[in-house]
């Protein structure tokens, strides 16, 4: 298989396994910890109504970028680190494609959304750095073991 079909596949199959993980994430999140329940069964907040939710959204405190942040970190970890196990030559390059790309798609939500100021923050530590990251667990170390296999 040629290098650059091989980083294509490591790229689409890394980022599947980023969107499954969120997924997973938000869906058991939401069934163990009710708290979007609660929040969205407040007064005049439906799920229906854009523009009641944009205000809702400006309305929330600091705490709640907690779950958003850690769904976005983890899911971005898991497809870079996908990436990087699959992919050939520069591995870097299709973890940072994931990171990219998550970070185009969190943007645009934020943009749509028009979020309160934290979400900045949510957007500038949650995907590059955390591609990064699964990166390194992956093995982005001169040692050619993976990060994570080497602290079992």
């Amino acid at each position: 298989m040629p290098p650059w079909l091989r980083n294509l596949l490591a790229v689409l199959i890394g980022f599947l396994v980023g969107s499954l993980v969120k997924w997973a994430i938000v869906s058991l999140g939401s069934w163990l910890f009710p708290l979007f329940d609660f929040i969205f069964s407040l007064e005049n907040v439906s799920l229906t109504d854009s523009e009641k939710i944009k205000e809702y959204i400006r309305e929330l405190k600091p705490v709640y970028l907690v779950a958003p942040w850690s769904v976005h970190a983890i899911g971005t970890a898991a497809g870079a680190f996908t990436a990087f196990l699959l992919a050939t030559g520069d591995r870097m390059k299709p973890a940072l494609i994931i990171g990219v790309l998550f970070l185009l798609m969190g943007s645009s939500k934020a943009w749509m959304a028009t979020g309160p100021w934290f979400v900045i923050l949510d957007l500038g530590f949650s995907y590059l750095p955390m591609a990064c990251l699964g990166a390194f667990l992956a093995g982005a170390r001169k040692t050619g073991k993976p990060a994570a296999v080497q602290a079992i």
